[in-house]
């Protein structure tokens, strides 16, 4: 099993009260660039582990080439653990430069997994939110873009109520615009076309393990965004992933912290772009 010291790490959060449904989680920040062998060894173990008990579809090389060691300028792997030290899940956010459309910018790319009794309170939303704000507040002057292929609705649900302005969305249409620079930005990190009668689709071949019971509850879900997501990725089970897209604005991002705090709170005052 991987261990940590302190000198690898940066930050470490406590979220929530324990109680019956919901688990206490420490998250632990990694530069695995900063590792010796033995020990980056070790950590890709244990993600690995962790990642198999969530995920089927993707063999361990594929693994470390797209979690722990792309080709980005910066990755960092949020460590999701419960109170005894054990791993229960993982955020991987890595930093490309690009040039796209003419134009040198930020793209933020990440993929995440967590145990299903670990999910009840959105810690993997919470770290992806903190990502952004300090993203953009670190690069106020340059344009970020968020690529996300989300390949179960919930996760895209958890970003898409949040998101200020996010791509596709039942709220409003996807400008042509931003439909060129998403099909642009799916070239650049290879990302698989499926049908053209559901553009954004993109054949990612993470299979997310669940039952037929819960599948069908989602599909028996009330929420606009999990609804408008299975219009959109109706065989999501086989491995594909929506693709979606964030500009990163000031507003975009202090949206998405304030969203979040709105709901952890019970609020139901979410703000939303309307077109």
């Amino acid at each position: 099993m991987y261990r940590r010291r302190s000198s690898a790490l940066s930050s470490m959060m406590t979220f929530g009260p324990l109680n019956r449904s919901e688990r206490k989680v420490r998250v632990h920040t990694v530069d695995p660039q900063g590792l010796s062998k033995e020990r980056l060894g070790d950590l890709i173990d244990s993600l690995y582990a962790v990642h198999c008990k969530i995920f089927d579809g993707v063999d361990k090389k594929t693994f470390i080439h797209y979690v722990v060691l792309p080709q980005a300028k910066l990755t960092r792997i949020h460590l999701f653990e419960d109170m005894a030290g054990g791993l229960v899940g993982y955020f991987s956010m890595h930093h490309f430069e690009k040039r796209i459309s003419q134009r040198r910018v930020i793209i933020l790319r990440g993929e995440a997994g967590i145990l299903p009794e670990y999910r009840r309170k959105h810690h993997v939303i919470s770290v992806i939110i903190k990502e952004a704000v300090f993203n953009k507040l670190r690069y106020l002057l340059r344009k970020i873009y968020v690529l996300g292929c989300f390949v179960h609705p919930i996760m895209y649900y958890s970003v898409a109520k949040n998101a200020y302005r996010l791509y596709p969305n039942y709220r409003y249409a996807t400008p042509q615009d931003v439909e060129k620079l998403m099909s642009e930005l799916g070239r650049e990190f290879h990302l698989k076309e499926i049908d053209e009668r559901y553009p954004f689709v993109r054949d990612i071949g993470w299979i997310t393990k669940e039952s037929d019971v819960d599948r069908q509850r989602l599909r028996n879900s009330t929420k606009r965004e999990i609804q408008f997501y299975l219009e959109q990725n109706p065989h999501y089970e086989k491995g594909f992933g929506l693709e979606t897209f964030i500009p990163l604005s000031l507003t975009n991002a202090l949206c998405l912290a304030y969203n979040f705090t709105a709901s952890h709170f019970g609020l139901d005052r979410r703000v939303h772009a309307k077109n």
